[in-house]
């Protein structure tokens, strides 16, 4: 029969310390592992989002840019009608669309209130006076009706 080894407490300690540290060494192993693999699967849902994202800026931009040629042929068209009225109406018009940025506004202005500067003979770029609602009206007087 075989006699039993019998290990000292410092023997043992040393065993199950060198099967702990193998043990945390393939846990640690294995985290790292799985960290990895969760790092190429997040790398690989960002670049198909990111992918997703191209295309559908490629297909909007695509729509986008025919629209924005339209803008600015409509922009121009805007800034041509805008300097022919202004040049009808004179400087008075031009200093009160100042204020204004867009030639859109401008002329929606101008079209709003072009009666305050209508020719009228010689008072070219003369405000009208007030909305005839607005006025006091004036009294008027008959000789000889009293």
């Amino acid at each position: 029969m075989q006699e039993e080894r019998m290990f000292t407490q410092a023997e043992l300690d040393e065993v199950i310390k060198n099967r702990l540290a193998r043990e945390k060494a393939n846990h640690e192993a294995e985290l790292v592992s799985q960290a990895e693999s969760i790092m190429q699967e997040m790398q690989q849902d960002t670049l198909q989002e990111q992918e997703k994202y191209r295309e559908l800026y490629e297909s909007i931009k695509h729509k986008l840019d025919p629209l924005q040629a339209r803008a600015a042929a409509y922009e121009a068209y805007f800034e041509s009608v805008l300097d022919s009225k202004l040049k009808t109406l004179g400087k008075p018009a031009e200093k009160a669309t100042a204020h204004l940025t867009s030639a859109f506004d401008k002329l929606n202005w101008l079209e709003a209130n072009s009666e305050l500067f209508e020719n009228k003979g010689d008072t070219i770029g003369t405000p009208k006076q007030a909305h005839p609602a607005r006025q006091v009206p004036r009294p008027t007087f008959k000789f000889g009706a009293l």
